[in-house]
């Protein structure tokens, strides 16, 4: 996180010396087909495959989501626009999930409960479980300015879900 300080504050120094304006974007979990990082589909990859998913009992963190489509709208939305200029902006829908409810929903997108293999957080440190998520510090963002400033709308989580889950599925049958 410091060097995406740096680097915002660099990118403002070098655009205000030249006059030009910039656009910040801090999207928050990417999730969906075609996002950068294999979060929710190394979930679905261990349920397709009947491989046991790692359940976080003693974990506190809550995070925010946005479905990968999100964030390409939302740089269309912005590309060109003055609302934009000189603006930080978080992209992240409006739920705040914890690691049990993002389980939970999961067995509602499976359509059936699937086997899981309770961890504390001390083993998942000690024993480098790939858990993609926050264990204990939350990672809360607040989307609002964005979805104000250009009368955005979110995936809501429950269907981006629905598509993660089927594009994800096809991949590991």
């Amino acid at each position: 996180i410091c060097g995406k300080s740096q680097l915002e504050k660099e990118l403002i120094e070098t655009t205000e010396k030249y006059s030009i304006p910039y656009t910040i974007l801090r999207p928050a979990f990417i999730y969906g087909p075609f996002n950068y990082a294999p979060r929710e589909s190394w979930y679905i990859e261990k349920i397709v495959r009947h491989k046991p998913v790692p359940k976080l009992v003693d974990g506190t963190a809550h995070f925010s989501f946005v479905y990968v489509s999100d964030v390409a709208r939302a740089l269309q939305a912005m590309i060109g626009n003055e609302k934009a200029y000189n603006e930080i902006f978080n992209v992240s829908a409006p739920e705040v999930l914890t690691n049990e409810a993002f389980l939970d929903e999961l067995v509602a997108q499976n359509g059936a409960p699937f086997e899981t293999q309770d961890v504390t957080v001390e083993e998942v440190l000690k024993n480098s479980i790939a858990i993609p998520f926050p264990l204990t510090d939350d990672e809360v963002y607040d989307g609002t300015k964005l979805a104000n400033t250009f009368g955005f709308e979110y995936t809501d989580f429950h269907e981006g879900m629905r598509k993660a889950f089927n594009a994800f599925k096809r991949v590991y049958e």
